[in-house]
This record gives structure tokens, sequence and C-alpha cells, in this order.
């Protein structure tokens, strides 16, 4: 038992600075990067993240005063936040989306089938289809995280 416990806390430990390592690559492409946002798609996002944050915060039953009070912020301050986060999300989601298309990383039909089949031994509450999704996502972002730690072959096809 100590043993075991011993090794899933090497495991977790393992995973946690391979967190903060993709973490800190992804800033730093992030923060180099010259991508300007379309300020109307910026409002978009800001608008439906808004909305999901007060329905949270009613489901918990607060409201934003009593939220701003608690956290000791201002209005202003909470839409700077939000603001940052969502454009920082945005470019996220963009630059690494054009390094999968760039890189022409894909993945095979047989890496999602198996994937999935493991996803769902352990997820049954998922729909096949919600599975191979989720199969797909888990497995392009391995192989993005592969190449932009080095840990491929370069591609020579296209």
């Amino acid at each position: 038992f100590k043993a075991k416990l011993k090794e899933n806390l090497e495991k977790e430990k393992e995973m946690d600075i391979e967190k903060r390592s993709r973490e800190k690559i992804v800033r730093d492409i992030v923060d180099e990067s010259k991508l300007d946002l379309p300020e109307i798609l910026i409002n978009m996002e800001l608008a439906d993240f808004n909305k999901d944050f007060e329905e949270r915060l009613r489901q918990a039953g607060e409201t934003m005063e009593k939220y701003l009070e608690r956290t000791n912020k201002k209005i202003e301050n909470l839409a700077k936040d939000q603001r940052e986060y969502i454009e920082k999300s945005l470019k996220t989601k963009f630059i690494l989306s054009e390094i999968i298309k760039t890189e022409n990383i894909a993945v095979e039909n047989a890496e999602a089938e198996a994937e999935t089949k493991n996803l769902m031994t352990y997820r049954p509450d998922l729909s096949p289809e919600q599975a191979r999704a989720y199969a797909e996502s888990m497995i392009l972002n391995e192989k993005l995280f592969a190449l932009l730690e080095g840990k491929t072959e370069d591609k020579k096809e296209g």
C-alpha cells in the first residue's frame, strides 16, 4: 500500500510539473504573438462569459454584490480581469488551432477508436459521440504538446 501510495504521489507530482510546463509554453507563445482580436468577438465572448458567471453565482445563492464584497473587488477590476482572461483564452484557442493546422497534426481513426473505447470504460455516462470528440481532442492535445516540447520527429509529409 505504501509503495502504491508513493508511486501515485510521484505520478501526481510529475503530472503537475508537466501541466505547469505546458501552461508556460502556451503562455509564452500567446505573449509573443501579434494576434489582434476583433473587438466584436471579444465583446461576444465576454457577454457569454458574464452570463455564465452570473448564472453560477445565482445557482450558488450569491449575488454580484455579495461576490464583489466577499472577494474585495470592484466591478471595474472584475471586468478588466474577465476581459484579459477572454482575450488570452481566444488567442490561445486560435494560435493552437493554427499550429495544429500548419503542422498537419491529425488523429488517426484507429487511435480515436482505441481511445474512445478506453474512455467509455471509465466514463459510461458519455455518449459514443461525446467520448469520440473528447478522445480526439485529448489525442490532438498530446500530439500538439509533444511537438511543442520537442518530443516528436519532424513531419516531412503534408
